[in-house]
């Protein structure tokens, strides 16, 4: 039973899986690479361009809106650990008594 030797069709098989499980890495990886590629801007012009509007659309006349302070905690109860936060929003002016109000 030691000296057995495998059927043929058993090890055409075992090189048909690995042979598949390399290309499917490659694609992957391929895949991957170009999915960063376009995203960050290098091809196709994908990237920044949703950055640039936000930043279009705010005037030159521009007002500060206070956030109320906040305590979060984090983790468990016990351990008696919280994060403080304060912030403020940038605005146009014609707006800023809007969102007083939400706020």
């Amino acid at each position: 039973m030691a000296d057995e030797e495998p059927v043929e069709g058993e090890e055409s098989s075992g090189k048909k899986k690995r042979g598949g499980l390399i290309i499917g890495l490659v694609l992957a990886l391929a895949g991957g690479g170009g999915g960063f590629a376009f995203t960050s801007g290098m091809i196709g012009g994908g990237g920044d361009s949703h950055g640039k509007v936000a930043h279009a659309s705010l005037g030159d006349d521009l007002a500060f809106v206070p956030v109320e302070p906040m305590t979060v905690s984090i983790g468990d109860p016990s351990e008696r650990r919280h994060l403080r936060f304060r912030a403020e929003l940038e605005v146009d002016s014609d707006v800023r008594s809007d969102v007083e109000k939400l706020m």
